[in-house]
C-alpha cells in the first residue's frame, strides 16, 4: 500500500517532522486505487463516494450531443466589445444594429445559479456577414481596421476571429454556462440568449436536472479530484476543469417526473 498526505503548511510539517506528520495525517491507499481512470491520490472515503456516483450514473458526455464548447474569441475586444452607451448610440442611429449586438458575459460573471450581467455587449459579425444593413457598426469598427487585419487568422477585417454563424443557435437557445476557472461550483442555466467570451464554456441543451447535479457538493468534490488546481481548492484555491473532466461527471438516472421537480 501507499501512504499519502496533503501538506498545507510546509514549515509546520518540517517542525513536526515529516514522518510524524505523515503518520498523523496520512491516508493509506490500496493498489487498486492506481491505474488508468482511477482517482489515485484520494482518501478512501472519497474514493467510495466516487465509486457510488459512477455506479449510479453515466458520464455527462454520454447524455449530450456534443462536448462543452468554448465561448467567443473576438481577436480584438477593444473593437467588438462595447458598453451600454455605445450600444444606445449605434441603435439610435439604426435599429437594425440590434440584430448583431448581443449581451456578452465573461467567466467571472457566472456564479452559482446566477449570472451577473454588467451591461457589456458583443458586435457579432460572423464569417460571411453582409454589413450593408449595418453601416453605423462598420463605422465604429473602422478605426480598428489596421489592428484587425493583423490577426493570426484569415477573415474579413470586420469579422470576428471566430465563430461561424452556426454558433448563433447555440447561444440563443437554452444552455448551461460556466467559467473556465472556478473557486466553487458556478454553473448557470441561461435561457435569455447571453453570448460568452473564451473564458467560458457552455453545454447544450440546457437542463435543470443536469445543472442541479453540476452545482452539487458531490459533483464539486468529483471535479476537485480530477481537475487542474491552482492552490488549495479547499482554502481559496481555484479549479480549471477541462472539457473531458466535465464530460466525465456521473449523472444519475432520473425519471421524467424527477426531472420536472428539480
Amino acid at each position: 500500500p501507499t501512504t499519502w498526505a496533503v501538506v498545507r503548511d510546509l514549515a509546520a510539517c518540517y517542525v513536526e517532522g515529516i514522518g510524524n506528520f505523515v503518520a498523523r495525517c496520512g491516508h493509506v491507499l490500496s493498489a487498486s486505487q492506481f491505474g488508468a481512470g482511477k482517482p489515485r491520490l484520494m482518501s478512501q472515503s472519497k474514493v467510495d463516494v466516487q465509486s457510488k456516483m459512477r455506479a449510479r450514473g453515466k458520464p455527462l458526455g454520454q447524455s449530450l450531443p456534443q462536448p462543452a464548447m468554448m465561448g467567443i474569441k473576438t481577436g480584438l475586444n477593444a473593437a467588438f466589445v462595447i458598453d451600454e452607451a455605445t450600444k444606445r448610440e449605434l441603435t439610435a442611429k439604426n435599429k437594425r444594429s440590434l440584430e448583431i449586438i448581443k449581451p456578452f458575459v465573461a467567466g467571472d460573471d457566472i456564479r452559482h445559479y446566477e449570472l451577473h450581467f454588467r451591461g457589456t455587449y458583443l458586435i457579432y459579425t460572423v464569417h460571411g456577414i453582409d454589413m450593408r444593413p449595418y453601416p453605423e457598426v462598420l463605422d465604429h469598427l473602422r478605426p480598428f481596421r489596421n489592428h484587425l487585419e493583423k490577426r493570426a487568422t484569415q477573415q474579413q477585417w470586420y469579422e470576428l476571429q471566430q465563430p461561424q454563424a452556426a454558433y448563433r443557435s447555440y447561444f440563443e437557445g437554452p444552455k448551461i454556462v460556466y467559467g473556465q476557472i472556478m473557486m466553487a461550483p458556478r454553473f448557470f442555466l441561461d435561457t435569455e440568449g447571453f453570448y460568452t467570451n473564451q473564458k467560458c464554456y457552455f453545454l447544450v441543451p440546457g437542463d435543470w436536472f443536469i445543472i442541479a447535479i453540476l452545482n452539487s457538493t458531490p459533483a464539486w468534490e468529483y471535479l476537485k479530484a480530477v481537475s487542474v488546481a491552482f492552490g488549495d481548492p479547499d482554502d481559496g484555491g481555484r479549479l480549471e476543469p477541462r472539457v473531458e473532466h466535465i464530460a466525465s461527471i456521473p449523472i444519475p438516472e432520473a425519471t421524467s417526473q424527477e426531472r420536472e421537480t428539480v
